[in-house]
């Protein structure tokens, strides 16, 4: 990242930004917070470290007691923490002359108030301090300085004695050429620096959104393909079971004109039709597993009684099972904006699962399914779906769709019915939870915004 100034007029040294911070070396062991290398800064919003956040201990002899403020660095790794230490929360650190193999020594500072503590983790990050230790191990090597192999020796010069520490090191190896900027711009730097990560982290997170997206829709629509098949599979077996049926009792040789159920009318030429088109589409699902779940799906203002007319028309006939099929339109002309095979999936759903669950009694003759379509007071078209099979149980309302949890006897999982949910969701309507009325054990009702033209 490009400083905003340039001039070395506008920088000052590092030199002048830290002072030695003071601590008390322990000479007994003592109780408190201790601070460990997992509290060292990884984030912009974990920089600055509470005392009452470090983990309690007994701080052995030879440690160091702060009890001010400090700036911690690591001197040959850009690792950082600003610890906020105070005489009623003192923090207890390693000896200044312990050296870990790969961060080096443990360095406090106290912090001049020409910088500010965020701008040595934007240092860490972008601008490392670690080229002043390079400088000063290399400056060592020719014996141009005193280096960090000296941190721990002891020197007497005729009048005192003393032993070097790696914050000395540090300080005395910085050179004219170690700058950074005034205050104004440091400020100017962290923050831009924030906001380019998080343009970057939102960038990735994105990423990362439509990634799982698509493998979610590439999961969803197989399994909404697969459960097309099953609806069209189970018409199929049913047409062939019954011509089956129809060959073995027929005494008579067979025509396509043949009856073959005397309640529909339904001829052999028409069962054969219908194994047709289930074929044909079988045959388009499977084509369709390998494309986008929304292609060739566009948008369409279609009229509701019509098109719900136009499906019915050979229903009967398609499930092979006989029941009559009613529409009563009370609301005349209703248009919504939806796409035409997820509508015609939905229906399929909803007949599918009364067929498959509510009509299981061979022997009855009166199974009947009533369509009603009409407005609402919000603005929505409602299409009713009531059958008069089997009523379902408590559970099976309140987890009609919810995928998975509606199975009864037939043993069949309530995908249907978690995917008349989906397509409600997909096109701003509303499933309503089944319901009861009379002649009609089950009711499911969905609901439709109105396009007003």
């Amino acid at each position: 990242m490009m400083d905003v100034f340039s001039s070395d007029s506008q920088m000052i040294s590092i030199s002048k930004c830290l002072n030695w911070a003071k601590w008390v070396e322990l000479r007994e062991p003592e109780n408190g917070y201790i601070f460990t290398d997992e509290y060292l800064a990884s984030n912009w919003d974990d920089i600055d470290v509470h005392p009452e956040n470090l983990p309690k201990g007994k701080a052995q002899k030879g440690m160091r007691k702060v009890t001010s403020p400090v700036l911690l660095l690591k001197s040959h790794t850009p690792k950082m923490a600003f610890v906020l230490a105070t005489e009623m929360s003192p923090v207890y650190f390693c000896s200044s002359f312990n050296r870990i193999k790969e961060d080096g020594y443990t360095m406090l500072f106290g912090l001049m108030p020409n910088v500010w503590p965020e701008y040595f983790f934007y240092m860490s990050k972008y601008n490392s301090w670690c080229n002043i230790s390079h400088h000063i191990d290399e400056a060592a090597k020719y014996d141009l300085c005193t280096g960090f192999r000296e941190v721990g020796h002891c020197h007497f010069d005729g009048n005192e004695e003393w032993v070097i520490d790696a914050e000395t090191v540090f300080l005395n190896g910085i050179r004219p050429g170690d700058l950074i900027p005034l205050l104004s711009v440091q400020r100017q730097q962290i923050d831009d620096a924030k906001m380019m990560e998080k343009a970057i982290l939102d960038r990735m997170l994105e990423k990362e959104r439509k990634f799982q997206q698509k493998e979610w829709l590439n999961e969803t629509h197989i399994r909404n393909s697969k459960h097309r098949l099953s609806n069209e599979i189970m018409p199929a077996r049913m047409a062939v079971e019954r011509l089956e049926r129809f060959l073995v009792n027929s005494s008579e040789g067979i025509k396509l004109s043949s009856i073959i159920g005397q309640a529909t009318q339904q001829t052999v030429g028409d069962l054969l039709n219908n194994l047709k088109t289930s074929i044909q589409n079988i045959e388009m699902e499977i084509n369709n597993l390998t494309k986008s779940e929304t292609i060739g799906e566009q948008l369409e203002t279609l009229e509701v009684e019509h098109f719900i007319r136009e499906y019915c028309e050979n229903l009967a006939s398609k499930f092979g099972r006989h029941f009559r099929v009613g529409v009563d339109c009370r609301d005349k002309g209703l248009k919504i904006k939806i796409s035409r095979k997820p509508l015609m999936e939905l229906l399929d759903n909803v007949f599918t699962n009364a067929v498959r669950h509510g009509f299981t009694d061979d022997t009855r003759e009166d199974y009947k399914i009533l369509i009603i379509i009409s407005k609402t007071d919000e603005g929505f078209c409602k299409i009713d779906i009531a059958n008069n099979g089997n009523p379902i149980s408590e559970r099976g309302r309140s987890e009609y769709f919810v995928r998975g949890s509606f199975a009864g006897k037939t043993g069949h999982t309530g995908i249907g019915g978690a995917r008349v949910f989906e397509i409600c969701e997909e096109f701003n309507g509303k499933a309503i939870e089944p319901y009861s009325i009379e002649d009609f054990p089950v009711v499911i009702s969905v609901e439709f915004p109105i396009v007003s033209l």
